[in-house]
C-alpha cells in the first residue's frame, strides 16, 4: 500500500491490550466468571 498509515505499532497495540485486560479485572474481579466476545 503506498498511502498507508500506522497508527499503532506492535508495543503500543499490546500496551493498549494489557490496559484493556486491567481494566476488565478491575472492574469485575468480584465476579466469579466473565464471558468475553468479540468479532
Amino acid at each position: 500500500m503506498e498511502n498507508s498509515l500506522k497508527i499503532l505499532d506492535q508495543q503500543q497495540v499490546n500496551h493498549k491490550l494489557d490496559r484493556m485486560a486491567y481494566q476488565l479485572y478491575e472492574e469485575n474481579f468480584e465476579e466469579s466468571s466473565l464471558f468475553i466476545a468479540g468479532i
